[in-house]
């Protein structure tokens, strides 16, 4: 039986690994006993900033799990945790690769087919999104991503000074934002993922209208929860780590055992 776990953590859009907040990941850690997390850099993010995104997603996956395939533990139960574009690549990945994982999160996502554009992309963020790519200040770029993906004003101004200095250092290229953008906007699954899964939805978030996930557990079930505080939004992970990791943790606890 697999008692012991290997997380595998897909982010959102434009971002890369090193915008996991370390308290979650920590509180992951201490949860699960484990030090075996694999934080996914995809082609023009992170490490691999300097690669041209693809623009369709099964295409991105493909190329990514080439990269970190390698580094699975088949005698450790794997779930893969996701958020926002995540989301979608951890879909696609479960349906080109259904036994890769055990246990599937999403978080805060959306799918083409099952929402629509307003809903997917607020007007207000849309808005924003716009100002994001036309700003050549890092500061005030990240001031705007974060007021995004934050709804807790002190989470932004402690987490500010690292994701500025990870734009400076890491940088995401404006050709590869538009083509994860594109990815992103057109992709349509072609069926459910066949892995146990849990959607987690913020009420209030302020990017991508809770309502999505409550479309994605209607056309594919799996568990759905809602966090209803009006102070966590889009990233979850940032404004309330421990929260996040001990519902992934209690979830994936109740799951019957498997031989």
């Amino acid at each position: 039986m697999k008692n012991e776990y290997q997380l595998v953590m897909m982010i959102g859009l434009t971002k890369e690994s090193g915008h996991w907040s370390r308290d979650f990941i920590e509180e992951l850690s201490r949860l699960y006993l484990s030090q075996d997390i694999i934080m996914i850099d995809i082609p023009g993010a992170g490490r691999y900033r300097e690669e041209k995104t693809p623009m369709r997603i099964p295409k991105i996956i493909r190329r990514t799990r080439e990269r970190y395939a390698s580094s699975f533990h088949n005698e450790k139960k794997r779930m893969l945790i996701s958020i926002s574009l995540g989301g979608m690549l951890a879909a696609e990945w479960s349906r080109q690769y259904p036994f890769d994982f055990d246990e599937l999160v999403i978080i805060n996502s959306s799918y083409r087919q099952f929402s629509r554009l307003i809903h997917r992309v607020k007007p207000k963020a849309m808005a924003s999104f716009v100002k994001i790519f036309l700003s050549k200040n890092p500061i005030r770029r990240e001031k705007k991503i974060l007021n995004l993906c934050s709804n807790n004003p002190a989470v932004q101004k402690e987490i500010l000074p690292s994701w500025v200095e990870l734009s400076q250092k890491r940088p995401v290229q404006k050709r590869n934002m538009l083509r994860q953008t594109i990815a992103g906007a057109i992709y349509k699954p072609r069926k459910k993922p066949s892995t146990r899964m849990l959607i987690i939805a913020s009420r209030h978030d302020r990017l991508a209208d809770y309502r999505c996930s409550l479309s994605i557990q209607k056309k594919w079930g799996g568990d759905l929860l809602i966090i209803r505080d009006p102070s966590i939004g889009h990233g979850i992970h940032i404004d309330a780590p421990q929260l996040l990791a001990e519902v992934i943790f209690n979830w994936s606890s109740s799951a019957p055992d498997k031989p």
